[in-house]
């Protein structure tokens, strides 16, 4: 073959002798480019590539044993390139925060080594096949004191890795679903030999765990999952991504049986909590929850029974922040989100108005995870015995009314401020009203969408009602100046209702007039033929609506029993 045939091909003349003198190396038709390391051991140095210029992501890159006594490449940086081979007795290193994209094979003779530390993580996408011989290694730093939520990313790793037999050292456990409860591992032989299982540990001192063994990259599938918590863990050496679940269902991941939310531990001021990302309706989701799963990041999931959960290699891409947990932003109008905040931290539950929605509890719906620590306290809805997170109702009609539950322990006793952070993106149309049922006091979180309040230690305490009033259906009557042809006032406990007689014209079709709780219930009923009419409000401090239907027309007020 001649030379121009080669350039017609895209290769450089470089490559005539790669695949002279470099036999195992095959590329296709990208050009090769190879490591020198005269000059430093970073890679984004042209004079240290022998084509005098860095890689690029049509380049392959060779990183032969030629250069064994000099500079070893230290990637940093985010670095797409082709295929990638590293020959024996030399290694390359992904530095923390580093992303590398190999559109090829990465076939490694040598040694490829990864490293991070629980903030600041690497992430590595092979596109093409894993081969050779050679040692790949993660390198992962752990801090002391803290519970870690983790799988692995490689295959042939047992639990002498962490010295699991030493108790004094590392607290290591699996989750046991059948029995609902923390098995502890305490040998140094338990295989790690299922790629989406997750593990909980605790190490004593700061500790550097190296994992040595076959990165994975394949496609993973767990099942069957029996009904309850599973705690699973992203296989893979680089972030997965949520979101394709939600745009291409079925095509990334499997959630068969498997409701399709995400549960991650996190640190919230101090605190260790549980934050749920909502997959089919992102903004659902806790505020700081994500849909990037970190490399071998763990996580819950919960199963109806019969359950199958798996995700393939396609889920994988690189986190363009490259960091811990992140709020989602967009805040739709048929959402309600709320916090309980408390000295310590704070809780989160949101409320879905959707068609799809329902009264009774669905695979829509997010189970609130238990929560152990005391200092978080709990706030959520509830859907017959199951503590909601999530909750996914249908379309707001004229009036909904919807339960709040806390559980606050006794550390967390003492003032708290009940936050509706988004309200002021919700449905203008919607009025919501926050009743407390201990103090009786009514807040519009239209114009207060904070409310402090105190709180002893208190179980599944309905404390709240949160009442949704659609504005259109009716004409509210605040004052006697919206409205000629109706007049509701209130002076005591009496309330006037005065009607226009042309509402009148036809005697034979009365005014029906109405005392309603804010809860649907109809307290008084009267038919009246005149235009004049009085009744008695309750002696309370609750909400109530006077409703009057006259003329084809509904007007209504809202009141208070003892203003």
């Amino acid at each position: 073959m001649k030379r121009s045939d080669l350039s017609l091909l895209g290769f450089r003349s470089v490559l005539i002798f790669l695949i002279v003198f470099s036999p195992i190396f095959i590329p296709g038709i990208n050009a090769t480019v190879s490591w020198k390391g005269t000059i430093s051991s970073n890679w984004d140095e042209p004079g240290n590539w022998d084509s005098g210029y860095v890689p690029i992501a049509e380049d392959d890159v060779l990183i032969p044993n030629s250069s064994q006594n000099n500079h070893s490449p230290v990637l940093s940086g985010n670095i797409e390139i082709g295929g990638l081979l590293i020959e024996d007795m030399v290694m390359l290193t992904v530095a923390k925060t580093a992303r590398l994209t190999i559109s090829g094979d990465l076939t490694n003779q040598g040694t490829l080594l990864i490293k991070m530390d629980t903030d600041e993580l690497a992430s590595v996408i092979v596109r093409g096949d894993i081969l050779g011989s050679g040692e790949s290694k993660i390198e992962f730093d752990f801090t002391s004191r803290t519970w870690w939520y983790a799988g692995h990313a490689m295959d042939g790793l047992v639990s002498s890795v962490y010295d699991a037999a030493d108790p004094g050292k590392v607290k290591f456990y699996t989750y046991d679903n059948a029995i609902g409860d923390w098995s502890q591992i305490i040998s140094n032989v338990e295989a790690f030999d299922e790629p989406l299982k997750g593990y909980h540990f605790n190490f004593k001192d700061p500790t550097t765990v190296t994992y040595s063994g076959l990165l994975y990259n394949g496609n993973y599938e767990m099942t069957p999952l029996g009904s309850g918590w599973w705690l699973m863990a992203n296989p893979y050496p680089a972030y997965v991504d949520l979101n394709f679940e939600k745009d291409l269902p079925g095509t990334y991941w499997t959630f068969n049986n498997i409701n399709k939310f995400v549960y991650l531990r996190t640190i919230i001021n101090g605190e260790r909590m549980v934050v749920t990302y909502d997959i089919n309706t992102p903004t659902n989701s806790h505020d700081v929850a994500t849909n990037y799963l970190a490399p071998m990041q763990a996580f819950w999931v919960k199963s109806s029974g019969n359950g199958t959960f798996g995700v393939n290699n396609g889920a994988r891409f690189h986190d363009p922040d490259q960091g811990g947990l992140k709020a989602t932003t967009l805040l739709p109008e048929n959402v309600l989100r709320f916090k309980l905040i408390n000295q310590y931290t704070y809780d989160y539950a949101a409320i879905c108005f959707d068609e799809n929605g329902s009264l009774d509890y669905t695979m829509n719906d997010a189970e609130k995870f238990y929560e152990a620590n005391g200092r978080v306290p709990k706030l959520y809805t509830k859907k017959g015995d199951k503590r909601i997170v999530i909750n996914k109702l249908p379309l707001i009609g004229d009036y909904t009314a919807i339960p709040l539950y806390i559980e606050i322990a006794s550390e967390s006793e003492g003032n708290l401020i009940f936050d509706a952070f988004n309200i002021t993106d919700f449905n203008e149309d919607i009025t919501v009203i926050l009743e407390d049922l201990k103090t009786g006091k009514h807040i519009n979180l239209k114009d207060q969408p904070q409310y402090e309040f105190y709180t002893e230690d208190v179980v599944d305490e309905k404390r709240f009602i949160l009442h949704l009033t659609d504005n259109l259906v009716t004409k509210q009557v605040e004052n006697e100046s919206l409205t000629e042809a109706v007049s509701i006032k209130k002076i005591g406990q009496k309330v006037t209702i005065r009607m226009d007689d042309n509402l009148f014209v036809n005697r034979s079709n009365p005014a029906i007039i109405r005392l309603i709780t804010l809860t649907g219930e109809v307290l008084k009923q009267a038919t009246v033929t005149s235009n004049t009419y009085e009744l008695e409000s309750p002696m309370n401090k609750h909400i109530y609506i006077v409703e009057v239907v006259v003329g084809g027309q509904r007007y209504s007020k809202k009141l208070f029993g003892s203003d």
